[in-house]
């Protein structure tokens, strides 16, 4: 039979939970890796839409792309968005509310009731 002291076990046990916190650093690490690349993507993908209906250059896509995966706006509202806006509506200049003038209605009413900028 085997004997073994109460120094060796202690030893053992402080040399596991040592190597188990290290494993779990590791596996943060990596989920938070994969974590990034997997938000790329679908930042990416959301891009790709964007410029699929004209709403962005192509040259433009991969800027938009790393601005959406560094930024803390939940994609899959923002690709939610982006898939069910009309193609060809410039999403970030072209239409801006206005006060009417002169009875006019603004610009923004104006797209929304004929699909037509001013």
């Amino acid at each position: 039979m085997i004997k073994v002291s109460a120094e060796n076990i202690n030893m053992s046990l402080i040399k596991a939970a040592s190597l188990l916190r290290d494993q779990q650093r590791e596996i943060n690490r990596l989920n938070e890796v994969l974590s990034s690349k997997t938000r790329f993507e679908h930042a990416e993908k959301i891009a790709s839409t964007a410029v699929q209906k004209g709403f962005l250059d192509t040259d433009e896509a991969k800027d938009y792309a790393s601005s959406l995966a560094s930024s803390e706006k939940d994609l899959d509202i923002v690709e939610d968005f982006v898939s069910r806006t009309a193609m060809g509506v410039p999403l970030s200049a072209g239409i801006k509310k206005v006060a009417s003038e002169n009875g006019n209605t603004d610009v923004l009413t104006t797209f929304l009731l004929t699909n037509e900028t001013p």
